[in-house]
């Protein structure tokens, strides 16, 4: 979905519950790529957000959980208000704020940050396994044992380039030096 600028949504839902959203990319200058409002139960899967002020928006929520996700290029890449849900297994790559949560209660897992500041506001509820690189932490912390010492429930943080062979594509497989299989041109590529 392409809204090619403009100060309009993407897409909104509002008042909906077991929803599954599935393998596409909201795209364009507009507003929010996807605004979730009073809704339960949301699974969103393999969703990208691209150059949106804000790429995903939820409000008052319950159990909104994101898998495989990208936020790119937005100024927020994900915001929670008064919301609870996850985002697992995903990227945010150059998001001038990564993470806006308040008054929710956020479950951060297997994903990669870069760029931008990291966490604006609360602090996720739980983060495990989460990479970061080159972004700029909340105030009063300044390296991820900062963090991960204020509670048993943040694990296996790590600051390190996470070495994608294709983020300016918004594209995020790993480098390989063994080599990777391209479906599109049938060969193996070495990065």
């Amino acid at each position: 979905i392409d809204r090619g600028g403009g100060s309009t949504r993407a897409m909104t839902m509002t008042g909906v519950a077991h929803v599954v959203l599935s393998d596409f990319v909201l795209r364009g200058a507009g507003n929010v790529g996807l605004y979730l409002v009073t809704s339960t139960d949301i699974f969103v899967h393999a969703v990208s957000g691209i150059g949106n002020l804000n790429n995903f928006a939820l409000q008052n929520c319950v159990s909104a959980r994101f898998a495989r996700c990208a936020s790119v290029g937005g100024t927020w890449g994900v915001s929670f208000f008064s919301s609870s849900g996850s985002w697992d297994s995903g990227v945010l790559w150059s998001n001038a704020n990564q993470f806006f949560s308040t008054g929710s209660s956020l479950a951060v897992s297997n994903t990669v940050v870069v760029g931008g500041f990291a966490f604006l506001s609360d602090l996720p509820i739980s983060m495990d396994s989460v990479v970061f690189w080159s972004t700029t932490w909340p105030a009063g912390f300044n390296h991820l044992h900062g963090i991960e010492s204020t509670s048993n429930s943040y694990r296996q943080l790590t600051w390190a380039d996470p070495q994608f062979a294709l983020p300016a594509s918004n594209d995020f497989p790993l480098k390989s030096v063994q080599g990777r299989y391209n479906p599109f041109t049938s060969l193996w590529v070495t990065d």
